[in-house]
């Protein structure tokens, strides 16, 4: 608790039904016709029902106790003024403010207290101070965060962060300034994101001393343990697993899956429905296409002098994959070169060259073993696209052996 949290503000909406006013009455006995009776209230100086006013009030606490500064708060006092009377079908607003840390040791907070109409006209206005639970409070100063996320109260959230509504953020995820989460996106336990690229003067790539905000989009889920670099921007409904890294200043398009424990190395470009899978290395200064399969444990480079020179990116270069390609488990990628269109590349193969399109490649090194057949062409929803057929399989022996025996005749 410290008093950088002035000016940390959370709000809750509700719109007040007939249901809500008679169980209210009924919790509290106060059956006031004001309240209840509709040919009573009428005569009133509001001319028909109002609500409670203890019920209006009684929202501020919602927010209290679940949002600023959250679960285990203790209410120590409430003042309110009751401004304007507030009728059934009104949506009402509860807005609470840090204003003064009145003891930070003990966690002792005064709240600025307000609740608004659906014309933003002040209906309660008022104080409370609090006794806030420990390692509440999460949230800093100059944050964005919308009334409508969830965020726990163990996550770590520095300044400037940007965090739309439905936003779903789960125990100890840290969370550096500037990052933008966009609505709907959730993210599970111990997730790092924004982090800055670091080094103790070792590596041979210069890193920048500023980044682009990190973005990630709408409706993702990040599993727990991922890590994400400033200046990357995520697409929208992603799935990224378990532990994956997405270095410094990259590009994820929309609908893609980037799975357990799958490393994205830095400056790297990958396109919509593109899919790699476990404990695949994914190499900086790389392009990767739309509608692309890689299977487990590929591993991708970008240095042929393997570090013997100084970093230039002339010569470190990833490989560039061309869309709907599929490469098998277990292949090795080398720098530099051009993998073509609908191009299928055989587990634990290893590519040294550039690959036309629609070529089945095989081997170490990968050699080519046949064209994927015509494309047939499909409709759907009113958009060409290609249905690629693959002829009957033929194992690494075969093509081997095939091989062997024209060079022999």
């Amino acid at each position: 608790m410290n008093r950088d949290q002035i000016g940390i503000k959370a709000e809750f909406s509700k719109t007040i039904s007939e249901s809500d006013v008679y169980l209210f009455a009924g919790i509290t006995g106060d059956m006031n016709p004001v309240h209840i009776d509709g040919l009573e209230a009428e005569k009133s100086f509001a001319g028909k029902r109002i609500v409670h006013g203890a019920l209006v009030s009684g929202l501020i606490s919602g927010v209290i106790g679940m949002k600023l500064p959250g679960p285990g708060t203790i209410y120590m006092e409430q003042d309110s003024k009751y401004v304007k009377p507030v009728f059934i079908g009104d949506t009402v607003r509860a807005a609470v403010e840090i204003v003064e840390v009145l003891n930070e040791k003990k966690r002792i907070l005064k709240l600025d207290t307000k609740v608004y109409n659906q014309n933003n006209e002040v209906v309660v206005d008022g104080f409370a101070v609090v006794k806030a639970a420990e390692g509440s409070v999460g949230k800093s100063k100059n944050n964005k965060v919308s009334a409508e996320a969830f965020i726990s109260k163990s996550a770590v959230i520095h300044e400037d962060v940007e965090i739309e509504a439905g936003v779903i953020i789960h125990d100890y995820v840290v969370i550096y300034p500037h990052t933008v989460i966009k609505k709907g996106t959730e993210i599970y336990d111990h997730c790092v994101l924004g982090k800055l690229p670091t080094s103790p003067g070792n590596t041979s790539r210069e890193l920048k001393s500023i980044y682009e905000p990190l973005v990630i989009g709408e409706n993702c889920v990040l599993c727990p343990g991922v890590v994400l670099y400033t200046g990357t921007q995520i697409g929208n409904n992603n799935l990224l697993g378990d532990f994956c890294s997405i270095r410094e200043e990259c590009c994820i398009g929309n609908n893609c899956i980037i799975s357990r424990n799958v490393s994205v190395n830095y400056n790297t470009r990958i396109g919509n429905n593109t899919k790699i899978m476990d404990n695949s290395h994914i190499t900086g200064n790389m392009v990767i296409g739309n509608d692309v399969f890689i299977s487990v444990l590929v591993a991708t480079t970008n240095d042929n002098t393997m570090g013997r020179e100084e970093y230039n990116e002339d010569h470190v270069m990833g490989a560039t994959i061309g869309d709907r390609v599929t490469i098998g488990a277990a292949a090795n990628i080398l720098p530099g070169v051009n993998i073509g269109e609908n191009v299928i590349v055989g587990a634990s193969a290893l590519v040294t060259k550039n690959i036309p399109d629609n070529k089945v490649v095989m081997g170490v090194p990968a050699r080519i073993v046949r064209d994927v057949d015509e494309p047939e062409k499909n409709v759907r929803g009113g958009v060409k696209s290609s249905v690629y057929i693959l002829r009957p399989p033929i194992s690494l022996l075969q093509f081997e052996m095939e091989t062997c025996n024209r060079e022999v005749a």
